[in-house]
């Protein structure tokens, strides 16, 4: 079990390989080994508040995390240390690396705001959507403003997953930058 030599409130998990990174409550990143049932810190870094979100990159040794700080942080998992950060000035929920080549961030907010960046710089992704940041559906004219809780691309990387506070499904085409196609 995580918690068996010390209590921890988990708000982020992934996969990584055979491992489980967990976030904490506390700003910490530990990895799990759920073979031996032990745990260990990997990375403390985030300024204060919880670790909500949690990806692995596909290729590279490299994590990102969000937390309620506001923070993007990309680790590198073999120097165990902050390869670089943006802070996005409100709290963070969801993250997830484009799973092919992983070029693109997308970042979930407690706003219900989305934000794709480039792995590489942390900067908007150039060529999205004017309304991909507010989740504008075209089919209502409403945009989404409830929370974004878990975010997840398809197998292929062409649609991006929203779990939304409100109950919805939003589905983004990423080919089209990003563009909302439906909420279901």
């Amino acid at each position: 079990r995580a918690g068996a030599q010390r209590s921890l409130c988990i708000r982020a998990i992934a996969w990584k390989g055979a491992e489980i990174l967990v976030g904490t409550a506390e700003s910490n990143i530990y990895v799990v080994d759920p073979r031996t049932q032990q745990s260990k810190l990997a990375v403390r870094g985030h300024c204060g508040g919880a670790v909500t979100g949690i990806a692995p990159h596909p290729t590279k040794e490299l994590l990102c995390s969000v937390g309620e700080d506001g923070l993007v942080r990309l680790w590198d998992t073999q120097q165990k240390v902050s390869a670089q950060y943006r802070h996005l000035r409100q709290q963070l929920t969801a993250v997830a690396f484009h799973p092919l080549d992983g070029r693109h961030i997308a970042v979930g907010m407690r706003s219900g705001e989305l934000s794709v960046l480039q792995s590489v710089t942390l900067q908007e992704a150039p060529g999205l959507d004017k309304d991909v940041s507010f989740g504008r559906c075209e089919e209502h004219s409403t945009y989404r403003r409830a929370a974004v809780h878990a975010l997840r691309y398809s197998p292929d990387a062409r649609f991006l997953a929203l779990a939304v506070q409100d109950g919805l499904i939003d589905i983004q085409d990423v080919e089209q930058g990003y563009r909302h196609v439906r909420s279901v």
